[in-house]
Order: C-alpha cells, then structure tokens, then sequence
C-alpha cells in the first residue's frame, strides 16, 4: 500500500532590457513525501521525503525578422518508485538493498529560434541536451522501474503551427534524440528502449 504526495511552486520573472534583448529568471520548488505498508516483507515498510530546488534561465534575442534567437538552461528533477525509496531487503532473496532516492536531479540546456517569418505559419527549430543523475530502467521480469546509471540525452526538436483560416489548422512536431549513458561499463552505452524518433501530427476543423 502506497500513499504519495507531491506539491510544486514556480515562479519566474521577466525583464525587458531593450527592444531585441528579454530575460526570465525562474525558481520551482518541490516536495515529496511517501508512506509504504509492505504485506509480504514489513522490513520494507516506511516513509520517505525529498525536497528540490530548481533555478531556470531563459535569454531570448530579437524579434528581427519576425524571427527569436533563445537559450535556455536549468536544472529539473524526476521522482523514483516510492516503493524503492523505502525498501531495504530483496523481497525474492532476502538481500539487503540500498534505497533509492526520493527526486534525482537533471540539468538541460537548449538553444534554437522561432519564427512567423512566413505568413499564417509559427516555427521553431532547437537543439538541447539534458543529464539524469539517474536513468530509470523498465525490468519487464517484475513490471516495475528499476534506478539506474547517470545517462544523457541530446537531439533535435522541430516544431510548425499552420493556420491557413480561422477554420483549419495543421500542427506538426518532429523530434530526433540520441540517448547514451554516462558510464557504459561492460554492457553498453545505449539505454535500451529509448526511442530515437517522435512525430506528431494534428488536424483541427473548427
């Protein structure tokens, strides 16, 4: 049995520096709490918490054009199974374990431009990268996450809006990334099961 929460504040603030250069400044806070009731091992039962900060910073320059030059950076978090934060024997061979943490913490970066250069048409174009202190693993065998090795991702990001009338619009988002690990060991550097393509298509009548 499982009880989780999780309570997130953002804020942000933006300055105008001139016509062609803007900042925004952001901060997210979050907090995690946990409670695990093990039926079959009561060594695993117990509670568990993290809190993160997050600090964000966008630089956009423009518009020329119709067209924005941005960078973006910061820092982002995700959370692990509760069940792995609170385990400290394997239910299977009676091992001890090492519990896994609440938040791991990762950190992106991105650089890219947008444009309404061309009438009724919204794009942008980007490239980033971010860095998971720890990648989380699917293990088929039990059907749950397992945490895993630092891993990092990098790619390309690729985004239209077409509005032709008030009536009809076409979306597409297209998405290229290549996922390794940090440290490949002996098995690899490759994180199996990442996908490498992501396309996106959507028609709307109104």
């Amino acid at each position: 049995q499982v009880r989780q929460s999780m309570l997130g504040v953002y804020g942000q603030s933006e300055m105008h520096w001139n016509p062609w250069l803007r900042t925004i400044a952001g901060l997210r806070a979050d907090q995690l709490s946990a409670s695990v009731t093990s039926l079959t091992q009561a060594a695993n039962s117990g509670s568990a918490g993290a809190t993160k900060l997050s600090p964000k910073g966008s630089v956009i320059l423009g518009p020329w054009h119709r067209t924005e030059l941005f960078l973006n950076a910061g820092l982002g978090i995700h959370s692990n199974d509760a069940r792995g934060m609170t385990t400290r024997m394997d239910p299977r061979t009676g091992q001890a374990i090492d519990r896994v943490p609440a938040l791991v913490g990762s950190r992106g970066q991105e650089i890219g431009l947008k444009s309404e250069a061309i009438s009724n048409l919204q794009t942008s174009l980007a490239w980033w990268r971010l860095h998971f202190d720890s990648e989380l693993v699917y293990r088929a065998d039990t059907g749950d996450t397992q945490a895993g090795r630092a891993s990092q991702r990098s790619g390309i990001e690729w985004g239209n809006l077409w509005t032709p009338t008030r009536q009809f619009s076409m979306q597409l988002n297209m998405a290229w990334t290549q996922a390794r690990y940090v440290d490949p060991l002996s098995v690899g550097p490759y994180v199996v099961n990442a996908p490498q393509r992501v396309a996106h298509l959507n028609l709307m009548l109104k």
